[in-house]
């Protein structure tokens, strides 16, 4: 297992690498440097930066510490301002073939200077735009809900990836944000934390005492609280008056609360076991926290009235929500249907990787319940 991680780990990093001396050529190439001293200290530079994000990221993982905080942001920072920069060595090539093949004069300087210029902007926009977290409502009609639900909101936040680069000041907007909604009941699927170890009973207390739902709040794991032991995440969680449902249900005033962890249940066959236990009431609504939008069948052949995922962050930065929605079977991000289940899946508060979202919104979900 160690050895399989190493070599995942290589490949990523020799393709970043790959990618860091593509962007030296082009600069190279398109603003014709000759300087050797520059040339030299450009090349280290970005030999340095290639590897900065897989060095930080193990710090983090391992250490505790603002300047360990601090490098990694920097270092994420870099990551997405570097997959700008990817797409500006890209286009700076093509365009220029286009050019001369049209026999338009256009010189490198400057179509180099537009694009990696306009990198960098949309890199820091990318930055500014993470953090303006909106607000989503969906009307959800469910079979047999209870009156008492009637015209109630459910309000629904995911990955907001808490951790060296999202901590208090975050999640205390985002609460506000929630607690400014007045939801009856609010829900969490999942990657609440980002997984290097942090405070996590601060993080938990913060959203705990920042939301004020009458019928509390709800969580179930995802992916990242289980990169290690799941349990300091869950106990933190559980000591702020957070109810975690892993592979449980509950009823509240006739309406199922299902929720699943993430591992064992990303299959139809995986979640079907873990469903089958729970002796769902096909007759009753039902609402299944379910960090990734994975066994949409079993979700609905067990009787599953709406389903509610994050995961994907719709691909965080342009274009890849469409890689997303590809992996998850058109179920990468919004309002869905398969036979009788709705299924919503959010883009997320957070981020993961570098705090950047371009083509994507920060956001929290409001659902308005009615009668179907």
């Amino acid at each position: 297992m160690l050895l399989k991680g190493f070599i995942i780990l290589a490949v990523i990093q020799s393709i970043v690498t790959f990618g860091h001396m593509a962007v030296y050529r082009t600069m190279v190439k398109f603003f014709d440097l000759h300087n050797p001293l520059l040339l030299q200290n450009l090349k280290v530079t970005l030999i340095v930066l290639s590897f900065s994000f897989l060095v930080t990221s193990v710090l983090a993982n391992n250490f505790m510490g603002s300047i360990i905080n601090g490098l990694y942001t920097l270092s994420a920072v870099w990551m997405g301002t570097f997959y700008w920069l990817i797409m500006a060595t890209g286009l700076s090539f093509l365009l220029s073939w286009a050019a001369r093949s049209l026999g338009i004069n256009l010189p490198d300087f400057y179509l180099a200077t537009a694009l990696f210029g306009l990198a960098i902007i949309i890199s820091g926009y990318g930055v500014i735009h993470s953090y303006q977290t909106k607000v989503v409502t969906y009307k959800v009609s469910l079979p047999n809900l209870p009156a008492a639900w009637e015209g109630k909101k459910i309000v629904m936040v995911s990955d907001t990836h808490l951790g060296n680069i999202r901590g208090v000041g975050f999640i205390r907007k985002v609460s506000e944000l929630i607690d400014k909604q007045k939801p009856e009941v609010v829900f969490v699927p999942g990657d609440y934390y980002d997984g290097p170890p942090v405070d996590y009973d601060v993080l938990a207390k913060e959203m705990a005492k920042g939301v004020h739902a009458p019928l509390g709040i709800y969580f179930t794991s995802g992916n990242h609280e289980e990169f290690r032991d799941s349990q300091a995440y869950l106990d933190a969680l559980s000591k702020a008056g957070v109810k975690v449902i892993n592979n449980q249900r509950v009823e509240i005033n006739g309406l199922q609360i299902v929720g699943t962890d993430y591992a064992g249940n990303n299959t139809d066959a995986g979640l079907a076991k873990t469903l089958s236990a729970m002796s769902i009431d096909k007759n009753k609504p039902s609402i299944m926290l379910k960090h990734a939008p994975f066994a949409v069948k079993a979700a609905s052949e067990a009787g599953i009235s709406l389903m509610l995922s994050g995961h994907t962050h719709k691909g965080q930065m342009w274009p890849l929500g469409y890689l997303t929605d590809w992996v998850h079977h058109g179920f990468g991000y919004g309002l869905n249907r398969y036979g009788n289940t709705t299924v919503i899946t959010s883009s997320g508060a957070g981020t993961w990787g570098p705090p950047q979202r371009v083509g994507t919104d920060s956001e929290i979900l409001v659902l308005e319940l009615q009668k179907q």
